[in-house]
Protein backbone atom coordinates (compact mmCIF):
# COMPACT_ATOMS: atom_id res chain seq x y z
CA UNK A 1 0.00 0.00 0.00
CA UNK A 2 1.65 3.45 -0.64
CA UNK A 3 1.33 6.76 0.98
CA UNK A 4 -2.61 8.28 0.41
CA UNK A 5 -1.82 11.91 -0.79
CA UNK A 6 -4.23 14.56 -0.14
CA UNK A 7 -3.16 17.73 -2.80
CA UNK A 8 -4.09 21.40 -2.18
CA UNK A 9 -2.50 24.22 -4.69
CA UNK A 10 -0.69 27.35 -2.46
CA UNK A 11 -1.04 30.34 -3.88
CA UNK A 12 -1.07 30.82 -8.08
CA UNK A 13 0.99 29.29 -10.91
CA UNK A 14 3.66 31.72 -11.82
CA UNK A 15 5.45 32.14 -15.10
CA UNK A 16 9.10 31.93 -14.84
CA UNK A 17 11.25 32.25 -17.71
CA UNK A 18 9.71 29.55 -20.13
CA UNK A 19 8.58 27.66 -16.91
CA UNK A 20 5.84 27.61 -15.51
CA UNK A 21 6.24 27.58 -11.13
CA UNK A 22 3.88 25.92 -8.15
CA UNK A 23 3.64 25.34 -4.83
CA UNK A 24 1.44 22.40 -3.84
CA UNK A 25 1.05 20.65 -0.21
CA UNK A 26 0.72 17.84 -0.12
CA UNK A 27 -0.94 16.25 2.78
CA UNK A 28 0.04 12.55 3.46
CA UNK A 29 -1.59 9.53 5.55
CA UNK A 30 -1.30 5.88 5.58
CA UNK A 31 2.19 4.26 6.04
CA UNK A 32 4.95 4.69 4.00
CA UNK A 33 6.33 2.59 1.36
CA UNK A 34 10.07 2.33 0.93
CA UNK A 35 11.75 4.82 -2.06
CA UNK A 36 9.33 7.28 -1.75
CA UNK A 37 5.83 8.77 -2.82
CA UNK A 38 4.93 8.81 -6.15
CA UNK A 39 4.91 12.63 -7.61
CA UNK A 40 3.23 12.68 -11.35
CA UNK A 41 3.38 16.30 -12.98
CA UNK A 42 -0.68 16.42 -13.25
CA UNK A 43 -0.14 16.08 -9.25
CA UNK A 44 1.68 19.52 -9.50
CA UNK A 45 -0.30 21.06 -12.31
CA UNK A 46 2.65 20.37 -14.82
CA UNK A 47 2.78 18.54 -17.58
CA UNK A 48 6.18 18.15 -17.26
CA UNK A 49 8.37 18.60 -14.02
CA UNK A 50 11.66 19.56 -15.21
CA UNK A 51 13.04 20.75 -11.35
CA UNK A 52 11.77 20.47 -7.69
CA UNK A 53 13.35 23.82 -5.99
CA UNK A 54 12.13 22.89 -2.64
CA UNK A 55 10.33 20.54 -0.27
CA UNK A 56 9.84 22.14 2.84
CA UNK A 57 8.00 20.33 5.82
CA UNK A 58 4.56 21.93 7.00
CA UNK A 59 3.94 22.48 11.01
CA UNK A 60 2.07 18.90 11.98
CA UNK A 61 2.05 17.36 15.68
CA UNK A 62 4.88 15.00 14.51
CA UNK A 63 8.06 15.04 13.70
CA UNK A 64 8.68 16.79 10.96
CA UNK A 65 10.36 15.07 7.42
CA UNK A 66 12.60 16.50 5.23
CA UNK A 67 11.83 15.60 1.55
CA UNK A 68 14.42 14.16 -0.94
CA UNK A 69 13.40 14.38 -4.85
CA UNK A 70 14.09 11.62 -7.11
CA UNK A 71 14.08 12.88 -10.52
CA UNK A 72 14.48 9.08 -12.30
CA UNK A 73 11.62 7.58 -10.06
CA UNK A 74 9.47 10.55 -9.96
CA UNK A 75 9.11 9.94 -6.52
CA UNK A 76 9.48 12.14 -3.12
CA UNK A 77 11.65 10.39 -0.55
CA UNK A 78 10.92 10.67 3.34
CA UNK A 79 14.00 11.52 5.45
CA UNK A 80 13.80 10.96 9.16
CA UNK A 81 14.64 13.79 11.62
CA UNK A 82 14.30 12.41 14.77
CA UNK A 83 17.14 11.26 16.83
CA UNK A 84 20.18 13.10 18.25
CA UNK A 85 22.23 15.62 16.25
CA UNK A 86 25.49 12.76 15.69
CA UNK A 87 23.02 10.29 13.83
CA UNK A 88 22.66 9.91 9.90
CA UNK A 89 19.61 10.81 8.25
CA UNK A 90 18.34 8.12 6.79
CA UNK A 91 14.61 7.08 4.85
CA UNK A 92 12.01 6.58 6.70
CA UNK A 93 10.94 2.89 7.07
CA UNK A 94 9.32 1.19 5.07
CA UNK A 95 5.37 0.57 7.06
CA UNK A 96 6.19 3.12 8.94
CA UNK A 97 2.79 5.99 9.49
CA UNK A 98 3.01 9.14 7.85
CA UNK A 99 0.85 11.87 8.58
CA UNK A 100 2.92 14.78 7.56
CA UNK A 101 2.39 17.78 4.80
CA UNK A 102 5.34 18.86 2.77
CA UNK A 103 5.05 21.69 0.69
CA UNK A 104 6.91 20.95 -2.94
CA UNK A 105 7.26 24.10 -5.00
CA UNK A 106 7.95 22.49 -8.33
CA UNK A 107 9.02 24.12 -11.97
CA UNK A 108 8.27 22.56 -15.70
CA UNK A 109 5.88 23.10 -18.59
CA UNK A 110 2.43 24.09 -17.43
Amino acid sequence: MTVAVALTQVGERERIGRLMETTTRLAMTSTYVTGGVPVTPAMLGLSRIDKIVSITPVGTSVAPLLGQWDPVNSKIMLIETAGTVDLPLKELSSGATVANSIDVVARGQG
